[in-house]
């Protein structure tokens, strides 16, 4: 770590920047610069040296003292081949005659040792220079590393959770592969030997390619199982072989290689996005062109041996593709998410409207429940009534004939017996409809009109298709019967008209008309007031005009729905 003596057979001119793969066909180890800085007045100022690149490590000497180093020089040396440099030259340090700065650079056969240009000046003006080149190569390099790394942990674990997403798979191999390469450009201790770290390093470049170009398949959905294989065989012989020879030239073409893989990939990414027109695959090809761009940058200046006047880009490459992923992935989601918004929407429509249908349902088969526990009680209380109450009735009416009992006794038996007989009609009848309700009816009263010497006539619309509750027609029938025995009883008549008449809004008029000697005084009795409350149940009205040719009542009815 002492500057030699430089003599002037034993050394060689150079300038700088002086790449060692064109200089010296690759040189490995040690060497020295000497570099005479003519008279300069630092005028009380703080001057630096600002070295853009050199390749691995290098210590600086001004005028035999040491300046400043960057790293250790033994097994395996520090490597700084991508970081920018920066020393100090404090007030003074200068002297008023020639200054002489010596560099001592250590480096590998195989890392493209050299130098770049040297800056010398005052720190106001190189400082910032430096900064921005360090903020380029180094700061950006290690937020990149992180948020690869995060991204990476993040999707390893989406993929641990579903195990047949291909895609968030590729998506993993991405972000690790480019946290290798990433780390290798500000690391300057490594963990490992350096042989093991440089198969690391290039290999994650081709696996990064690699990646970019299954990811790029498998998002536009193109399985091709023989190609992907065949790709994967090339892949892993071409690992091997870096880990093998250890040669910078067949790193060289493994990075053709990988060159290549991103090229297809965005050729595959923009015919795909002329077909589509989707702007997810527009973004992804931009940036994934972008990533390709600065590889071949960086590749292209080492192979023409001017990566020590350009620098290293390949690190901003990875960022945009995260950008762009997370961004295709956002729009993803928030379709994903829309969709299955929509979808819950249509899943509580659908369920509401099961619901209401369930509803429907079992309200119709509650009804249809009652119905039958109706006609069950109907039926029940229908044989009551006629094996019950009607079967002592007959037994009684035929006492008193056989006897010859009162006709009063034998009349009001009689009464009570077609009492019984309507109502079992009406209970009979309550699931047809009005018109065979009301022919019951007309069957019942004729032979007591006959025996009274009253003639009917009768006429009826058709009346089949209204439906009225069954307790409304109970109403309807002993109206009816109560009418009709008031002509019998009251009227002393000859002639009974009844008319049932369908009303073209959907009401129904019942008239019964005798031509008898009227109702005596203008006050109802309680016949009259009762029929009167029947009909105001059902929801009718009823009219009576009576005189000394006869009395017409007049039954309204309300429209009913129709069967």
């Amino acid at each position: 770590m002492t500057p030699p003596d430089f003599r002037p057979g034993e050394v060689q001119q150079r300038q700088l920047p002086d790449n060692w793969l064109r200089s010296m066909h690759g040189f490995s180890g040690s060497g020295w610069y000497q570099v005479h800085i003519p008279r300069q007045q630092q005028h009380g100022h703080v001057w630096g040296i600002f070295i853009p690149r050199a390749n691995m490590n290098v210590a600086v000497f001004l005028n035999g003292h040491e300046i400043g180093h960057s790293g250790h020089f033994y097994e395996p040396v520090s490597r700084n081949w991508a970081r920018p440099l920066y020393y100090t030259i404090p007030a003074g340090m200068l002297s008023a005659d020639d200054n002489i700065l010596h560099i001592h650079l250590k480096s590998y056969r195989d890392e493209a040792g050299g130098l770049s240009e040297l800056l010398l000046g005052d720190q106001d003006v190189l400082l910032p220079l430096y900064q921005l080149r360090d903020f380029i190569q180094i700061d950006l390099a290690k937020v990149t590393f992180f948020i690869n790394l995060f991204a990476g942990i993040l999707t390893l674990l989406l993929w641990y959770l579903r195990r047949t997403d291909t895609v968030c798979a590729w998506f993993t191999v991405i972000c690790f592969s480019s946290a290798v390469f990433i780390l290798n450009n500000f690391l300057i201790e490594i963990p490992v030997s350096r042989n093991l770290w440089h198969f690391f390093v290039y290999v994650s470049i081709g696996w990064f390619a690699c990646a970019l170009l299954m990811f790029t398949l498998h998002f536009l959905k193109r399985h091709k199982p023989a190609y992907q294989r065949a790709l994967l065989v090339y892949m892993l012989i071409s690992s091997i072989a870096i880990l093998t020879l250890q040669n910078i030239f067949v790193a060289m073409l493994w990075h053709i290689g990988s060159l290549a893989m991103a090229a297809y990939a965005c050729i595959v990414l923009f015919r795909s996005w002329l077909r589509s027109n989707e702007s997810t695959e527009l973004v992804l090809f931009i940036a994934m062109l972008a990533t390709l761009t600065l590889g071949f940058h960086d590749w292209y200046t080492r192979l023409t041996f001017q990566q020590f006047s350009s620098p290293v880009l390949m690190h901003l490459g990875p960022p945009m593709m995260l950008m762009a992923i997370s961004w295709i992935l956002v729009i993803r989601f928030v379709r994903i998410m829309k969709l299955n918004e929509r979808h819950h929407a249509e899943l509580v429509s659908r369920v509401k409207e099961t619901e209401r249908k369930l509803n429907r349902e079992h309200q119709r088969v509650q009804s249809l429940l009652q119905q039958e526990a109706k006609v069950e009680e109907r039926n029940r209380i229908m044989r009551d009534l006629h094996d019950g109450l009607g079967s002592h009735l007959m037994s009684a009416h035929s006492i008193a004939q056989i006897k010859q009992m009162d006709q009063g006794i034998q009349q009001a038996l009689n009464d009570a017996l077609f009492c019984l007989r309507t109502s079992i009609d009406t209970l009979a009848s309550q699931d047809g409809d009005m018109s065979d309700l009301l022919g019951t009816l007309r069957y019942r009263m004729e032979p007591q009109l006959a025996a009274c010497n009253i003639r009917l006539s009768w006429h009826m619309d058709d009346i089949s298709d209204y439906a009225y509750p069954a307790e409304h027609k109970l109403h309807i029938v002993r109206v009816m019967q109560e009418a009709i025995t008031n002509v019998i009883k009251h009227a002393v008549a000859s002639r009974l008209f009844i008319s049932i008449k369908a009303q073209e809004n959907g009401s129904m008029h019942l008239s019964v008309r005798d031509n008898g000697c009227g109702i005596s005084g203008n006050k109802e009795g309680y016949g009259l007031g009762n029929m009167r409350e029947r009909i105001e149940e059902v929801g009718g009205n009823m009219r009576i005009s009576s005189s000394s040719e006869g009395t017409c009542l007049l039954f309204m009815l309300p429209a009913k729905s129709s069967v």
